[in-house]
């Protein structure tokens, strides 16, 4: 347990205590690096509105002044330091003492963002956000938005809506500004479980949307894979090599996988590798993560435990093949008019589905499906 109030920030820290803990464990010193994009920084950026949100209940704002924003970042970062998480952590998500101030949004007091957004529809649209239909049809998003250009409108900017869509000339960065104070108010008319649930899973919609893993030059690969009829030795050997380097950055979802296996493949087709080297390599979606650790396509909280430690749920299908033809429907939401015939879903989590939504599938593997606990070991 912690006091109240730590240094001079004026949060009452007690009150956010359950979401501290989840973020300190999201963060864990020794897992950060790895898992950043997928779990911390959602969670983090997380913590940051609901710091907002319990902020704006008692002082009537929904942003902290500079001073206020300077002292509660260095505060909230001590303390989630002090429980475990990464010293590095918000330099990983760049979050800065300025992420707590509405940045260029105009409004920030709560009864001005009363007096221009219809509340009730934005808290009806935002009070429970569907972990998974949220990122493929959204219903919170466009309240969002339409309660952003709302408060951005209120300031100098000369913000105007026409037929639904912001016009050319809007500033991005205020609207996106404006996103974040009028997620500081969703954040505060819920209670912390809530608002927890509902904003992590707004900011993990981003997850699987392109492959986060950096690639290096791949020309080494093409020199020795190219022809129609490459060397299971001298080319697997060196694709072997190149995924081998790549897949130590870090951890990623399947869906992420899928997006780096279509990514790498369209790379070496474009420089005139024409065979399927994936095949010819015995090449699976697990080569792309770290230590072969597939993340679920919407990842769960990392525990800690006393009997096994750090620990976080992994897809454990060893056998997944990666496709090599280049891949239109990688993505979580992509549409199903033209379904890839080698697919199989039920890596992507079972809920229930409203019309139009159609939701890609994984190539079939030969061995069960399984998921279970992933215990990995870090030097």
């Amino acid at each position: 347990m912690f006091s109240s109030c730590l240094g001079h920030c004026k949060l009452n820290f007690s009150a956010l205590t359950p979401a501290i803990d989840r973020t300190a464990q999201d963060c864990l010193a020794p897992l950060a690096l790895y898992v950043g994009e997928v779990i911390c920084c959602p969670q983090l950026q997380t913590l940051f509105r609901l710091a907002q949100g319990h902020h704006s209940n008692t002082s009537g704002r929904l942003t902290f002044n500079r001073t206020e924003a300077s002292y509660c970042f260095s505060d909230i970062s001590s303390l989630l330091v002090s429980k475990g998480a990464n010293t590095t952590v918000s330099e990983i998500c760049s979050l800065e003492p300025k992420s707590l101030t509405g940045g260029q949004c105009p409004v920030y007091e709560t009864k001005e963002l009363y007096r221009l957004v219809n509340t009730s529809r934005l808290l009806g649209a935002c009070k429970g956000v569907d972990p998974l239909k949220e990122c493929c049809k959204p219903v919170c998003q466009p309240a969002l938005e339409e309660a952003a250009l709302q408060l951005a409108s209120n300031g100098s900017f000369g913000f105007v809506k026409q037929s639904g869509l912001v016009p050319a000339s809007a500033d991005d960065q205020v609207l996106e500004d404006c996103k974040d104070v009028v997620l500081a108010w969703v954040a505060g008319q819920l209670n912390l479980t809530e608002s927890n649930t509902a904003l992590r899973n707004l900011f993990s919609c981003k997850v699987n949307k392109a492959c986060p893993l950096v690639f290096s030059d791949v020309s080494a690969v093409v020199d020795d894979c190219h022809g129609l009829s490459p060397s299971n030795v001298t080319c697997c050997s060196s694709l072997h090599r190149y995924i081998s380097e790549m897949q130590q950055q870090k951890l990623i979802t399947n869906l992420q996988a899928l997006e780096c296996v279509s990514l790498l493949g369209s790379m070496l087709q474009k420089r005139g590798v024409t065979s399927n080297i994936y095949d010819l390599c015995g090449i699976y979606l697990k080569d792309f993560s770290l230590q072969g650790c597939l993340l679920n396509s919407l990842p769960s909280d990392v525990m800690i435990t006393s009997s096994s430690g750090i620990t976080f749920t992994c897809d454990l299908n060893d056998n997944i093949a990666a496709p090599w033809m280049p891949m239109s429907t990688s993505s979580l939401c992509s549409g199903g008019s033209k379904p890839l015939p080698f697919y199989y879903s039920k890596l992507i989590p079972l809920v229930s589905t409203g019309p139009n939504i159609s939701f890609p599938k994984i190539p079939q593997s030969a061995a069960p499906l399984t998921s279970g606990t992933a215990h990995l070991f870090f030097f």
